[in-house]
């Protein structure tokens, strides 16, 4: 019995010295290390992130900066436009990020809307406006759209003129109220054709409505 409580007393001190080496050497850094997200490369502001761009490494909770994301943020970010240059290795913060629809997801593509088929269109849309496309007598909504660029006759970008020298390069969102758009009083040239984000479904949608043996024309309003 004491040879058995002897056996019993090493053992135990042995588990102990055992577990008392693996803190120093590995358990403390394990629970004192955070899992976070870090780009593994140079990233420019105004890009979009892809999951490309992201590693998870270990960091002690003290050298964290404010606001350092996990890797449960993934899903959020991914998709999100930069504010600002965010440098290899740097930690991501949902503070250098914004929303930005103004992006081709899977299966979108630019697609034209031709002059011939509009049958009102406001001379204030521009790039990065949400549009909403009608029948021609408003009664039937065909769907809802990202504005990709605004066209004159001569193919070229219609834009907002602030004064002589200036030009206002496009809407990369949507305005934050309708002041904004009663703004837009002054353009480069007048808007002729739109060319919006869209699946080609929805693209089919637009041209079956314009097309066939009765084509109608379509109402493209801002919405």
């Amino acid at each position: 019995m004491r040879k058995f409580k002897a056996i019993l007393g090493i053992g135990l001190i042995a588990l102990a010295l055992t577990g008392l080496v693996y803190w120093e050497v590995d358990g403390r850094e394990r629970l004192l290390t955070d899992i976070i997200l870090v780009a593994n490369r140079d990233i420019s502001a105004d890009q979009i992130l892809t999951e490309a761009m992201v590693s998870k490494i270990g960091i002690a909770e003290d050298s964290k900066i404010n606001g350092a994301l996990g890797p449960e943020s993934l899903g959020i970010l991914i998709g999100q436009r930069t504010k600002q240059f965010i440098p290899q290795n740097g930690q991501l913060s949902s503070k250098y990020f914004y929303t930005d629809e103004f992006y081709l997801k899977e299966g979108d593509s630019i697609y034209v809307i031709k002059p011939d088929w509009i049958n009102m269109i406001s001379s204030a849309v521009r790039q990065g406006d949400t549009v909403g496309i009608y029948s021609d007598d408003g009664f039937v909504k065909i769907g809802t759209y990202k504005v990709a660029f605004v066209k004159d006759a001569s193919v070229r970008e219609v834009k907002n003129v602030i004064d002589k020298d200036t030009e206002f390069v496009g809407q990369m969102t949507q305005p934050d109220n309708k002041d904004e758009l009663l703004a837009r009083t002054d353009a480069t040239s007048v808007a002729t054709h739109i060319e919006i984000i869209a699946t080609l479904k929805d693209y089919q949608r637009i041209l079956k409505t314009i097309g066939g043996e009765d084509p109608k024309k379509i109402m493209i309003i801002q919405e």
